[in-house]
C-alpha cells in the first residue's frame, strides 16, 4: 500500500517536473530571441531606414509613396535578424516593403539580402549588405548578373582544377546560351550569346588551350542549331490557326527584322573573333556554322519581296475591318481575292499552294473576327433581344456565303482563263468559316426557342398561355414549368458562352447537343400537357380557345405535326357539330311537314 502510494507521488512528482521543464524552456527561448534583436537607438535606426530607402529604385517611385506601413516592414527586416530578405515593390499604386516574396504581378522589386543572423550597423551597412533591382523580365534580369557580373569572374578563376573549371564552364556557357535565347526569344528576337571568355587573348594564344577551344565549339555548335531554326521557320506566326492577313503582313516584317538583327550580329568583332580561333585549328563546326550563316542573305531577300507584295493587300483588309455591319463585308471581297492572284502569279517567293492556301485561309478568318465582333452575345443571354439577334446570325451567315460564292467565281474564272489551274485544296480554306456558320445556326435555333418557350421576343409582348375550365390552373402551372426548364437550360448555355463562337474549341458541340436533349424533355411536357388538355375539350369553341393558349408553342417546327393534329381533330368536331345541326333542321322540317 506505501509503495503504491509512493509510486503515485513519484508519477505525479515527474509530470509536475516535465511541465515546468517545458515552460522553463519557452521563457529561455524568449530570452534568447530578444537577446538577438538588435539594440539601435531611434538615431541609428532612422539612419538604417534611410539607407535602405535611399537605396531601393522603382520605376517612378516618389518620397510621397513612402509611409508608416511600409516603414514598418524595413523595420521588422531590420530588428529580426533571422529574417534573410526584404523585398519592396509595387502592388498597383500602393508601395510594399515585406520580408515575404510577393504573390501579385509586379514591374520591378528591389531585394535586400543578409548573412543568417546578421545584425547590421551603421558604418557598415552598406558594406555588407546584398541587394538589387529585378524586372518583371525575370530572365532578363537574371541573365545581365550572370553574364556580366559572375561569369567573368568564374572565367578568372586560377586556383581550380582545371577539370574542375574546364567542366563548370562549359556547363555555364550552356546555360547562358539558352538563357539568352529564350530571354529574346520571347520578345520575337533571335540573340546569339557571345562568350567573353577568350576575348581578351590573341588567337594564337587561345589556339594552345585545347579546353577554351573545345568549350567555344560547343558554343558554334548552338549558334549552329539558332541559325538553322531561323532558317527553317518560314511560316513564323502563320501556323496559329486563326491568323489574319494583316497578321501574315506583320509577321512577315518580324521575321525581316529578326533576320537583319542576326546578320548584324553575325558581323560583329567578338563573335569573328571566336569564329576565327576556331578556325585557326580547323574545327568542323565553326564551318558547318559559317556555311549555315552564309544563307541569312537569300532568307532577307526572300523576307523583303514577300512583304512587297504582301502590303498591297493591306488596305482592301483595312477596309474589310472597317464595314459598319455584317452584310457589307461580301463588297470588300472581290479586291481582296484578285490581289491575291496577282500575288500568286507574279511574287518570285510567295507563289506557292501553300502560303496562297495560308493566306486564303487568313482572309477567312478576317471575316470570321469581323462578324464575330458585330455579335453580342449578351444581347441574346441579358437582354433577351431574341428577334435582334437572329437578324444578325443571319446576316453573318449571309455573308459568309457569298465569301464562298465569290471564291469560287474566283477560282473557276482563274482555271477558265488562266494558264495553270486553281489547284487549291478548298478543306482547309473553309472548314472553320462552315463551322462558324454553324455556330450562328446553333444560335439562332436558341434565340427561337427563346421565343417559343421563354415567351422572349422584344418586338411584341407574347402573354402567358390561360386556359379555361376546372383543370385550368394544373394546366397554366404547367406552362410555367416549361418555361423554368427553358431558363434552366438557358442558363447553362450562358454558363458557356465564351466558347459558343471559338471554331477552334470541339466543346461547343457537346454544349449544344446537351441543349437539344433538354428541348426534347421540354417537347414531351408539351405534348403531354396538350393532349391532356384536348381529353377536357367536347366543343369547338374550346377547342379552338386552347389552339390560342397553344400558338406560341405551335411555332416550334418540331411540335407542327402534333398541332396539325390537334387542328384537325378541332375540324372535325366542327364538321360533326356542321352535320348534327343540318340533320337537326331536317328533322325539324320533316316535322313540321307532317304537322
Amino acid at each position: 500500500m506505501f509503495d503504491d502510494e509512493k509510486s503515485v507521488e513519484s508519477k505525479d512528482s515527474l509530470f509536475s517536473e516535465k511541465d515546468f521543464v517545458v515552460e522553463d524552456d519557452v521563457e529561455i527561448a524568449e530570452e534568447s530571441e530578444a537577446e538577438d534583436r538588435p539594440q539601435y537607438t531611434e538615431e541609428e535606426l532612422g539612419k538604417l531606414i534611410g539607407f535602405v530607402k535611399g537605396i531601393t529604385t522603382l520605376y517612378d517611385l516618389r518620397e510621397t509613396d513612402w509611409n508608416q506601413l511600409n516603414e514598418s516592414g524595413i523595420v521588422n527586416f531590420l530588428m529580426d535578424p533571422r529574417e534573410q530578405i526584404l523585398c519592396i515593390y509595387f502592388d498597383g499604386d500602393d508601395l510594399i516593403a515585406t520580408v515575404e516574396y510577393p504573390n501579385c504581378v509586379y514591374e520591378d522589386l528591389t531585394y535586400f539580402i543578409r548573412e543568417p543572423n546578421e545584425v547590421f550597423q551603421v558604418d557598415t551597412f552598406h558594406d555588407n549588405i546584398i541587394f538589387g533591382t529585378v524586372h518583371s523580365s525575370i530572365e532578363s534580369t537574371l541573365l545581365e548578373v550572370l553574364e556580366n557580373v559572375y561569369a567573368p569572374i568564374f572565367f578568372k578563376i586560377k586556383n581550380w582544377p582545371e577539370n574542375v573549371k574546364s567542366d563548370f564552364c562549359s556547363h555555364l556557357h550552356n546555360f547562358l546560351a539558352k538563357l539568352t535565347d529564350i530571354s529574346y526569344k520571347m520578345i520575337g528576337l533571335t540573340v546569339i550569346y557571345i562568350p567573353k571568355e577568350g576575348l581578351d587573348m590573341s588567337v594564337e594564344e587561345a589556339t594552345k588551350d585545347k579546353e577554351l577551344v573545345r568549350r567555344l565549339e560547343s558554343i558554334v555548335v548552338y549558334w549552329t542549331s539558332q541559325i538553322r531554326v531561323i532558317l527553317q521557320d518560314q511560316d513564323t506566326g502563320v501556323k496559329e490557326s486563326m491568323i489574319t492577313p494583316l497578321d501574315e503582313i506583320q509577321n512577315w516584317i518580324s521575321r525581316y527584322e529578326n533576320l537583319t538583327g542576326v546578320g548584324q550580329q553575325l558581323t560583329s568583332k567578338k563573335l569573328k573573333h571566336t569564329t576565327e580561333i576556331l578556325v585557326s585549328v580547323q574545327s568542323l563546326y565553326v564551318k558547318q556554322f559559317l556555311s549555315v550563316a552564309d544563307e541569312i542573305s537569300g532568307k532577307l531577300e526572300e523576307a523583303k519581296s514577300n512583304i512587297e507584295y504582301l502590303q498591297i493587300i493591306r488596305d482592301p483588309c483595312g477596309a474589310l475591318n472597317n464595314v459598319e455591319s455584317p452584310d457589307k463585308i461580301p463588297e470588300t471581297i472581290p479586291p481582296i481575292l484578285t490581289l491575291i492572284r496577282y500575288i500568286w502569279l507574279n511574287s518570285k517567293y510567295y507563289n506557292t499552294d501553300q502560303r496562297i492556301t495560308t493566306l486564303c485561309k487568313a482572309l477567312t478568318t478576317q471575316i470570321i473576327v469581323r462578324c464575330i465582333e458585330f455579335i453580342d452575345l449578351n444581347t441574346v443571354f441579358k437582354s433577351k433581344k431574341s428577334k435582334e439577334a437572329i437578324n444578325t446570325f443571319q446576316m453573318c451567315i449571309a455573308s459568309c456565303k457569298t465569301y464562298m460564292r465569290l471564291y469560287d467565281i474566283m477560282s473557276d474564272a482563274h482555271t477558265e482563263f488562266g494558264t495553270t489551274p486553281w489547284k487549291l485544296e478548298r478543306s482547309p480554306i473553309f472548314s472553320h468559316m462552315e463551322s462558324f456558320i454553324q455556330r450562328c445556326n446553333d444560335m439562332i435555333e436558341i434565340c427561337e426557342a427563346m421565343i417559343n418557350f421563354g415567351r422572349f421576343d422584344e418586338t411584341e409582348d407574347i402573354p402567358k398561355p390561360k386556359f379555361s375550365g376546372t383543370r385550368a390552373m394544373e394546366f397554366e402551372k404547367w406552362c410555367e414549368k416549361v418555361e423554368d426548364m427553358f431558363s434552366d437550360s438557358l442558363y447553362e448555355v450562358h454558363a458557356v458562352k465564351t466558347i459558343i463562337l471559338d471554331v477552334q474549341s470541339s466543346q461547343w458541340y457537346d454544349e449544344i447537343l446537351k441543349f437539344r436533349g433538354r428541348m426534347k424533355d421540354i417537347e414531351i411536357v408539351i405534348e403531354n400537357l396538350v393532349n391532356s388538355v384536348f381529353d377536357q375539350i367536347p366543343t369547338v369553341d374550346e377547342g379552338v380557345e386552347a389552339l390560342a393558349a397553344f400558338y406560341n408553342y405551335s411555332k416550334r417546327s418540331t411540335l407542327k405535326s402534333l398541332f396539325d393534329r390537334k387542328t384537325l381533330y378541332v375540324t372535325f368536331i366542327n364538321c360533326l357539330e356542321t352535320k348534327f345541326r343540318i340533320a337537326n333542321q331536317i328533322w325539324y322540317r320533316m316535322k313540321m311537314s307532317i304537322r
